[in-house]
């Protein structure tokens, strides 16, 4: 079964996490969707057609944004990136708010956080978390984290991600730049 994830409906700052799986040859067939809908007594996975009352298998109010889960071969392990927008005082901050040090809107400050989990239900433990998540220039407002499959290696992988525009600690780094971010990661067992 390919399986896909979603939330809420927003780009980002979203409060759970959902499963659906389909049969390949099914993909197109929306009525085909099963969703999961939390553990049986026997301890398998229980689904749903009915997606109203599919349980979340992630949930991290107001800091869940758009995900890409992949297996990891070598551990054995569903890892995925989760990013947020985050006032400097911890809390949630929705896109293209008031930034509340300088009052502009915009993409400032992001957490970070990698995340992990035996089956593709869960359940997920978070193995990393940096809440001051920035580039080497010093400038921030990084989103959309994704491990993608080809570039995951046995001792090491690549996270690709975007980041936009305010927040840079760098002279020459413009206000309004995007950047597609290549970043390293090693994996320690």
């Amino acid at each position: 079964f390919p399986c896909t994830y979603g939330n809420s409906a927003f780009f980002e700052n979203n409060d759970m996490m959902l499963l659906g799986r389909v049969q390949k040859d099914q993909l197109l067939n929306r009525t085909s969707y099963e969703f999961y809908n939390g553990m049986q007594p026997d301890g398998e996975a229980a689904w749903t057609l009915d997606e109203s009352i599919a349980v979340p298998v992630w949930n991290f109010p107001l800091m869940t944004s758009v995900q890409q889960i992949n297996f990891h071969n070598k551990t054995g392990r569903f890892i995925f990136g989760n990013w947020a927008w985050i006032s400097y005082d911890g809390h949630p901050r929705p896109d293209h708010s008031p930034d509340e040090r300088n009052g502009r809107t915009g993409h400032q400050r992001t957490q970070l956080s990698l995340i992990e989990a035996p089956n593709p239900w869960g359940p997920f433990s978070v193995f990393y978390t940096n809440d001051n998540w920035e580039m080497d220039d010093g400038s921030s407002g990084a989103y959309t984290p994704v491990f993608p499959p080809a570039w995951m290696g046995d001792e090491d992988m690549w996270m690709v991600s975007t980041q936009c525009c305010i927040g840079s600690s760098h002279p020459n780094t413009p206000d309004n730049h995007y950047n597609f971010i290549v970043q390293h990661v090693e994996i320690e067992l």
